[in-house]
């Protein structure tokens, strides 16, 4: 429960997706509001109706950060600088 999400609570998807280490069951989690702030230190809100979660396995690796799949980068221009490293603009 790295983000507090408990998958037990949840639905599970109709079938596993396809990662990196193999087919990974997906649990899904209904009307999420995902919350990013800005360069200036304002909130930017995005509404999805449903998102798939991962439940983390014992011993996985913690990165220090979370993953935003294709559905919801694709909302935005994707950038990389050295300077500012990955960023999401609207």
């Amino acid at each position: 429960m790295r983000l507090g999400i408990d998958c037990d609570h949840l639905e599970k998807a109709p079938g596993p997706i396809v990662a990196v280490g193999g087919r990974i069951q997906t649990y899904m989690l209904p009307n999420v509001i995902l919350i990013f702030e800005t360069e200036d230190d304002a909130v930017e809100f995005e509404r999805v109706d449903k998102i798939c979660v991962i439940r983390p396995e014992a011993g996985s690796v913690l990165l220090p950060f979370s993953l935003l799949g294709v559905d919801i980068i694709s909302r935005f221009k994707l950038t990389y600088s050295k300077s500012d490293g990955l960023t999401l603009e609207k």
